[in-house]
Parts: structure tokens; C-alpha cells; sequence
């Protein structure tokens, strides 16, 4: 059972936290101590409600190994408290570590960042737009098969076009 989108469903309010994604531009800057603690401290604001109405995106797990063990300690530690959310790149690599460092947690979801404006996607991907939403698609659809008898969620974000002033 997906209880945040029952939550949601429901018309109950759900919070995406992202704090904890330091990870997306810089190597660790939120200890994995310090990320188990903002998990369980907003998850508490609902009680044990709390993986009903927040979402904790906990990290970037394929950064680097230091923030592969956040998101998994996270995952881990404060499973109950939260639903965690691992974060990555439309890549498969990406996608396998997101994965594994959430893998086992109950209420476990991957977030897929994939790039939708053409300037975005050569940066990110090294693609064009196109097909770095197809890859992301894809991937999507291989999230699924990377660990039989999980129940995953899959949350899809695209990247807006940039805008210059």
C-alpha cells in the first residue's frame, strides 16, 4: 500500500522534504547523523503518521560513497518516521544506487530527476531533451524490475526550462 499517495489521496497534506539533498552539488555537507535526525524530528510533527504525510528525499546516493551511506543510514534509521526518498539522475547507474541504498525500507520511493529543456539535458546527461525523457521512462519502468516483491514509487520530476534575465 503507497500510503502517501492514500494520504494525498485523501486530500491530507504530504510534505517532499528536500533539505537533506546537499548532495546534488557538492560532496556531503549534512552529516548521516545529522539527516536521520531531520527525518525523525519532521516525521514526528504527525505522530506515527508521520510516512503518510512526509516524504524525506534523504540524498543523492550515486554522488559518492559518503552519500550513498546517508540515504542508506536514513532509510534505515528512520524507517517509521518518514517515507525515504532516494534521488538521482535520469542514468541507470544513478537508478541502481538510489535502489540499494533505500532497498528494504518500507515505504521506500525513488525520485528520477530527469531533465526536459534541451540546455538542461546536455549538462545533465549529455543528451537531448528527448531522449533523456525517454531514458527516463525507461528507467522508470526498470526501477520496477530491480527488486522483485518491492512495491516501489516511482516520483518523476522534470527540470524547467531555464529562463535569462
Amino acid at each position: 500500500m503507497d500510503v502517501v499517495r492514500e494520504s494525498a489521496g485523501a486530500g491530507r497534506v504530504v510534505l517532499w522534504e528536500e533539505s537533506a539533498r546537499d548532495g546534488a552539488q557538492a560532496k556531503t555537507l549534512m552529516t548521516a547523523g545529522f539527516r536521520v535526525r531531520l527525518a525523525r524530528e519532521t516525521g514526528r510533527i504527525f505522530g506515527s503518521d508521520g510516512p503518510r504525510h512526509v516524504v524525506f528525499a534523504a540524498g543523492f546516493p550515486a554522488v559518492c560513497g559518503e552519500e550513498f551511506e546517508a540515504v542508506r543510514r536514513v532509510a534505515g534509521e528512520a524507517e517509521g518516521a518518514v517515507s525515504v526518498a532516494a534521488v538521482c539522475r535520469g542514468a541507470r547507474r544513478d537508478l541502481e544506487q538510489a535502489v540499494a541504498s533505500v532497498r528494504g525500507s518500507r515505504h521506500a520511493r525513488v525520485m528520477v530527476v530527469v531533465p526536459a529543456s534541451e540546455a538542461m539535458a546536455g549538462v545533465m546527461v549529455h543528451r537531448a531533451a528527448r531522449e533523456a525523457l525517454q531514458a527516463g521512462v525507461d528507467l522508470v519502468k526498470r526501477a520496477r524490475d530491480l527488486d522483485e516483491g518491492s512495491r516501489w514509487t516511482c516520483a518523476w520530476r522534470t527540470l524547467p526550462v531555464p529562463t535569462t534575465h
